[in-house]
């Protein structure tokens, strides 16, 4: 796949799959804004919103009275799988999370603009519990403002700012290299923007990917993660790249990974006959294989041969809004674990439509037609390997 190109500006809205955050880099691009903070507490996108971002998921519904209070955040999803073997792949009706957050000032806006909060994000039941978000946050100056130092510092832990970050948590680019909402990273984290244009998200992290938590041989394993934005504010596309490298084993290689991403404006290229975008990425991560395919590789043979190769990932993503309340999908991947080969990549077409029926409330369907291309993969029965619908419920305060 020569493709690479691929959109990552996170900011408003409701899904990922375990969290009151849908990262919606079309709705920055749309409105030309190159700083998640619009919408999100985290300057990496997603996660808990502000008063601005609950504001905009109402989609032009009458908000609720919680819904315009920042502090405190509710977010309720339910899931129905329907797999191609229903006998020998999980699926059916089942509650997929949820969470609750509170951001709370801690001190005052004091007079050089320093201000400094805590966010966390609670998840109560569904797929999993625990702590997701949970970090303090200083702000050194306003979204109107830039500088070459940052405008955010934040510590504890978080969402690594790595690729494109969407609602889409489940991307072949994302778990290539264990990097989809539910991976978080314990340390600190700074961005800033020196121009409107440009934004920077630079973290150094402890520990395995996964959160916090002590162990034997922890402190001996750091990992870092990288990434730039540019957005021209007369221009309509939107392009980024972003590197990972992680030591999670003292006497292992570090997995690395590096993606290139873009955003277009699809009425820029339709002359405004339809609205929406076209996302594209492209990735490569090494030493990460071990870690997914299990979902994907049922032959322990052709797992072992790959587990150390270098793997190619990529995703396109065509949206067209209706209007305010209506969207239609279409989005291709393919994961090759030995991109040297790519003819044995993991292929997946998906087709899906969106309905905003309330205030910060939707219901979404989509048909993904999977395969495995290897040969000793004919007949997978892996998660990632058939075929499946799915319809995913979210309502969030």
């Amino acid at each position: 796949m020569n493709h690479f190109t691929s959109s990552f500006l996170l900011l408003c809205l409701v899904f990922s799959y375990s969290q009151n955050t849908e990262a919606r880099p079309e709705y920055a691009l749309k409105h030309r804004i190159n700083r998640c903070t619009t919408c999100h507490l985290s300057p990496v996108g997603g996660g808990l919103r502000n008063i601005e971002g609950k504001t905009y998921g109402t989609h032009s519904y009458k908000p609720g009275a919680w819904t315009q209070k920042e502090e405190f955040s509710l977010d309720l999803r339910s899931l129905f799988i329907q797999p191609e073997q229903p006998s020998s792949t999980s699926g059916g009706l089942s509650l997929m999370a949820v969470s609750a957050g509170a951001n709370i000032a801690i001190t005052p806006k004091e007079t050089d603009g320093v201000e400094v909060r805590a966010v966390y994000n609670h998840l109560l039941s569904g797929f999993a519990t625990g702590a997701r978000d949970a970090y303090l946050r200083m702000k050194t100056y306003e979204d109107s403002e830039t500088a070459w130092h940052p405008q955010y510092y934040l510590a504890g832990q978080f969402h690594a700012p790595f690729g494109l970050i969407t609602d889409e948590h489940e991307t072949y680019t994302k778990l290539q290299s264990s990097s989809t909402w539910n991976n978080f990273e314990m340390g600190l984290l700074m961005a800033g923007n020196p121009f409107h244009s440009l934004h920077w998200d630079l973290s150094v992290v402890n520990g395995e990917r996964g959160g916090g938590g002590r162990g034997t041989g922890r402190a001996l394993l750091w990992g870092t993660t990288g990434n730039l934005r540019y957005m021209p504010a007369y221009l309509p596309f939107l392009l980024g790249a972003s590197y990972s490298q992680h030591k999670r084993k003292a006497d292992e290689p570090a997995p690395t990974a590096v993606t290139v991403y873009s955003m277009l404006p699809l009425g820029n290229l339709s002359h405004q006959l339809a609205q929406g975008t076209l996302s594209l990425e492209y990735a490569e991560a090494q030493y990460w294989n071990n870690d997914i395919a299990t979902n994907f590789i049922q032959d322990t043979g052709y797992k072992a041969a790959i587990v150390s190769e270098k793997s190619a990932a990529w995703f396109a993503k065509l949206e067209w809004e209706i209007n305010r309340k209506w969207l239609v999908s279409y989005q291709y991947e393919g994961l090759a674990f030995n991109k040297e080969y790519p003819e044995d990549a993991c292929l997946r077409h998906s087709y899906g439509i969106k309905y905003w029926a309330a205030s910060n409330t939707y219901v979404m369907g989509r048909f993904a037609d999977s395969k495995a291309q290897a040969p000793s993969e004919s007949g997978s029965t892996k998660r990632y390997a058939v075929d499946s619908f799915y319809v995913v419920f979210q309502t969030s305060i």
